[in-house]
């Protein structure tokens, strides 16, 4: 019969018997995790991050556009808030068609006007010193679902990645009920 082992923030796993795998590092850590109560904003900034320590955030992002209009939701590093200091690669499908496109700007995620959707993304800095943030996308419902798969990077290196901010397109198109929820995973 196999044993099983409760595992704790700040516990190491380890043994000499076979089958049993030392953990010391890999687990996800919430690090942020915020819903918008009150009234929409334009934009949610995370702090006091160390991407040279974590190595890797995992990026939740539920944006409730609440908006009457269509808002893109921009990722910017280190108050770095000029959307051609990045480029987007993007494919994308509804229905059964499928795109793509390349664009110079920080585009996340996006929400149609009265709309949810859902934004998973992870965010490194490569071993060349760029911000780099893979994502995928779903919005939409019924015949017009959508799903988007995006790639980031930022023009410039970076010695370390210490803030983002995640900028609506629209002002207060992050509506009450939006949640952004990051964790770090050091791998």
């Amino acid at each position: 019969m196999a044993k099983i082992y409760k595992i704790a923030k700040g516990d190491e796993v380890s043994t000499t018997g076979t089958g049993i795998i030392s953990v010391k590092t890999g687990f996800l850590q919430k690090v942020y995790d915020t819903e918008v109560t009150g009234s929409a904003v334009t934009s949610i900034d995370i702090t006091n991050l160390d991407i040279n320590t974590d190595k890797m955030y995992l990026i939740l992002f539920f944006p409730n556009n609440t908006s009457a209009s269509t808002s893109g939701y921009s990722l910017f590093i280190n108050n770095d808030t000029t959307v051609t200091n990045y480029y987007r690669q993007e494919f994308y499908c509804t229905g059964g068609t499928l795109n793509s496109s390349n664009n110079n700007d920080a585009l996340f995620a996006h929400a149609l006007a009265g709309g949810s959707s859902i934004a998973i993304g992870w965010l490194i800095r490569d071993g060349a010193g760029n911000a780099r943030c893979l994502s995928h996308l779903n919005h939409s419902l019924t015949t017009t679902l959508m799903q988007q798969n995006r790639f980031l990077a930022k023009t410039a290196t970076v010695a370390n990645i210490t803030q983002i901010t995640l900028t609506a397109g629209i002002a207060n198109a992050i509506g009450i009920g939006s949640r952004l929820i990051i964790y770090k995973v050091s791998v």
